[in-house]
């Protein structure tokens, strides 16, 4: 039969090609390339992120002062006197606010990264 020697071919042909494709390292190629870019982006976030605190660190005293204002009205206000006079008895309430704001924009942070998984 003339189509038995064709297949045989084929079959042999196929499996030596299948066998040449398993071992050619590509996926371990392209997860060394996604591990790559995802430790720069981590990387670039880190580096980022601390600029961000630094810059953060050094504007403290100017966003204690921008929540004075607040702290004084809240314990103007009757209704919320016993929750403000309770933070603000230790003397620290926009300092506060101020380490909150800044909590906040490492957790953002955290967000960002938490993406990555």
């Amino acid at each position: 039969m003339p189509s038995d020697p064709i297949e045989t071919l084929l079959a042999e042909n196929f499996a030596r090609a299948a066998s040449d494709l398993e071992h050619d390292g590509f996926a371990e190629r392209t997860l060394e390339r996604l591990n790559k870019t995802l430790v720069a982006r981590q990387a670039l976030v880190w580096i980022t992120g601390g600029v961000g605190a630094l810059i953060a660190g050094a504007q403290f005293a100017g966003m204690t002062r921008l929540f004075s204002p607040f702290v004084a009205a809240v314990e103007q206000t009757p209704s919320l006197n016993a929750a403000a006079s309770a933070i603000s008895s230790t003397g620290l309430a926009p300092q506060f606010l101020a380490a909150g704001a800044i909590a906040i924009a490492f957790a953002a942070t955290a967000l960002v990264l938490q993406g990555d998984r």
